[in-house]
């Protein structure tokens, strides 16, 4: 008896060129965590219609693979980056923006000391959204992603203290 494999295709993101800043109903997913407070000006400072507040990082992607969220950013490290090859591989097959903090692409250095991403991960599930949040993070807050995350570097650093 032959076995019939199947493919299941992965069907890009929507490009929605009508996408405007000013309207645009933003969908977002992050952390359980409600004592970040700089993930949490982040949040107040996009105006989204929602906010998935959902733990595990592949709970997050599948939010964003499934479309029930347009965009994740994490700025508190801890993620290791086997936690994201494999979602950023199929987050960039459907022509979604993986990248961190400061708009770089993550890098997978085998030869690294440590796996931990600690430069931030923001994932887009198309290039016009995460235009759309750069631009609405600025006009609402007057910072970028990578002030954000220099501050909440200080804020795990000051938490760690604390616990020390």
């Amino acid at each position: 008896m032959r076995r019939l494999q199947r493919v299941t295709s992965l069907v890009p993101f929507p490009t929605e060129d009508c996408i405007k800043n000013e309207n645009y109903d933003l969908w977002i997913v992050g952390s359980m965590n409600s004592n970040q407070e700089s993930m949490n000006q982040i949040f107040k400072a996009l105006n989204p219609q929602h906010v998935a507040r959902i733990a595990g990082a592949g709970n997050k992607i599948v939010y964003l693979l499934d479309q029930k969220a347009d965009f994740y950013v994490n700025l508190i490290p801890g993620f290791k980056y086997w936690d994201m090859c494999a979602s950023e591989a199929l987050i960039s097959s459907m022509m979604g923006v993986v990248c961190d903090a400061n708009h770089k692409p993550l890098i997978y250095d085998h030869t690294a000391k440590d796996f931990t991403i600690d430069q931030g991960i923001v994932i887009a599930k198309n290039k016009k959204i995460f235009d759309v949040v750069h631009e609405r993070l600025i006009q609402s807050s007057g910072h970028d992603l990578s002030y954000f995350h220099r501050k909440a570097q200080i804020e795990v650093a000051e938490y760690r203290r604390k616990k020390a």
